[in-house]
């Protein structure tokens, strides 16, 4: 609170208080809240993550959605059988690898779930199979298929490093951050351009029944933009504040402009870089649009390739294929535009 000396309020305390001194950071004041705004951004991001491809012929036993939730908080994922049961997963370095720096073998782990404990306290998948003993082959070349290799391994996008991989959801994590910084400011901006209300009071004891009066509705107005303040000064507080301008509209412009080139890191087209089209010229929509179509596309390439691999070893006919919603084609001809296919079919 401000300092009152003798029923004076002391300026440059209030003046700080409020934060109209230039050096105030609303950011760092509003921790609780960026991680809220980070975790809706994440969920959002997820989302569209996950949407992004269409996935026909899936075997038994592969949900697609765990597949792709896989490849955004891992970069990767193995792809094997275990009897009638095909499984993706995680999984880890398990021997050498070659001379490009690809694993020769793995172990498969599991994906934020459990296993089962037998009675000699080693760890089991559900159907028996010990988990931590599973060496798995890796199978990179259709052509040198020898009945040795027990999987393929499916990257997110290209990576420069065969042994390492960011994940998708590091990757973008600065993107998430700078979208819920850019809400606080969206936030702090409408409050502190909002007017603010003086009441006048005679004294101390007439400024606390203002103050148990109104208080439950100083904390209605978006919980700590507080918009009415008793004095006992004689200064009125107009004098010391000066209306602050909405600058909101600018921000929603960061806003737009970060998302989308976040978007843009995906794959997924979008408005641009700015906002409002009219700022560009053809040429540079264009060259944005070709860059998020390189991107989608490698995703596309890295995930036939390992399907290529997986039907060659597995002799199944499992399919990837853009996603309606991205290409704007309905593909199926069903009259609908939809992310995944009304009843996906499955390799018996």
């Amino acid at each position: 609170m401000a300092d009152i000396y003798n029923g004076y309020i002391n300026q440059q305390g209030l003046v700080k208080m409020v934060g109209f001194d230039g050096k105030y950071n609303p950011i760092a004041k509003t921790k609780d809240l960026i991680d809220k705004y980070e975790r809706a951004q994440e969920i959002r991001e997820r989302q569209q993550f996950v949407s992004r491809y269409k996935y026909k012929n899936t075997p038994k036993g592969i949900d697609t959605e765990i597949l792709e939730r896989i490849l955004y908080y891992r970069g990767r994922v193995c792809l094997f059988k275990i009897d009638d049961t095909y499984y993706a997963l995680p999984f880890a370095l398990k021997g050498t690898i070659d001379v490009y720096g690809r694993y020769r073998a793995i172990v498969p782990l599991t994906f934020q779930g459990s296993v089962m404990v037998g009675k000699d306290g080693k760890e089991y998948m559900g159907d028996g199979t010990f988990l931590s003993d599973l060496t798995l082959k890796v199978l990179y070349d259709t052509d040198q298929i020898d009945g040795t290799q027990d999987c393929v391994i499916m990257d997110d996008y290209t990576n420069g490093i065969s042994q390492y991989i960011l994940p998708r959801y590091t990757v973008n994590e600065i993107y998430r951050k700078g979208l819920a910084e850019i809400n606080i400011l969206i936030r702090h901006n409408l409050i502190s351009s909002a007017r603010v209300y003086t009441i006048r009071v005679l004294d101390q004891g007439q400024k606390d029944a203002v103050l148990e009066e109104i208080g439950d509705m100083e904390e209605s107005i978006l919980e700590s933009g507080k918009r009415v303040f008793p004095i006992t000064s004689s200064i009125k507080l107009e004098e010391v504040l000066n209306d602050k301008k909405l600058e909101t509209q600018d921000y929603w412009e960061c806003y737009v402009s970060l998302d989308n080139l976040r978007e843009n890191m995906m794959g997924i087209e979008n408005n641009g870089i700015f906002k409002k089209k009219e700022r560009q010229l053809k040429g540079e929509m264009e060259l944005e649009a070709s860059s998020a179509d390189l991107v989608y596309q490698d995703g596309l390439t890295q995930r036939k390739k390992a399907l290529e691999r997986f039907n060659a070893l597995f002799h199944t006919n499992w399919q990837v294929e853009e996603s309606e919603v991205i290409s704007g084609y309905d593909k199926n001809m069903d009259e609908e535009i939809s992310n995944y296919p009304q009843k996906e079919e499955q390799d018996g």
